[in-house]
């Protein structure tokens, strides 16, 4: 089973925050947070978290006057939080397959992308959407793992080799 598009999507986000708030380049967090992804979906490899963390930075070159952050901290707020359609994501339950599993589809590059875009143009015409002060992927109970993946202290070694 592959990583869903949307867990993809926050990693590669996170990837795209953490590279612009620092002084690393973008393979230093891929290769940190594939080491502890790849535990959870095999796919997430650097590589592959490297293409989607780029084709997002590729895409905010393109959008004049954005808070880069804010846009980030809100994308994982509401992705994290809500389906595409606005609904609240639903953990598993008794009728409903937990959505955080495992899918047969594999998410690639494009899909983070085109993800990101979408919020982003739907961010700009509500900025209710912009994530609450204070909020953190750690208070989303099936997540969790994947704040301990994006939380990594990363340094420079973690680029080498």
């Amino acid at each position: 089973m592959y990583c869903p598009a949307w867990i993809y999507s926050i990693i590669c986000n996170e990837i795209c925050k953490n590279y612009v708030t620092s002084e690393l380049d973008i393979s230093a967090f891929a290769k940190k947070y594939a080491s502890k992804a790849e535990q959870t979906f095999g796919d997430l490899d650097a590589t592959k978290l490297s293409a989607g963390a780029e084709a997002i930075i590729r895409f905010l070159g393109t959008v004049e006057g954005v808070d880069v952050v804010q846009v980030c901290n809100a994308f994982t707020y509401n992705t994290a939080l809500f389906e595409r359609d606005g609904s609240p994501r639903k953990a598993k339950g008794l009728f409903k397959k937990d959505d955080a599993q495992g899918v047969k589809l594999e998410a690639v590059d494009e899909d983070a992308e085109k993800i990101f875009r979408t919020f982003v143009f739907r961010l700009r015409s509500n900025p209710d959407l912009l994530a609450p002060e204070g909020w953190s992927l750690r208070s989303v109970e099936s997540l969790k793992w994947v704040a301990d993946v994006v939380e990594q202290e990363v340094s420079f070694i973690d680029s080498l080799g």
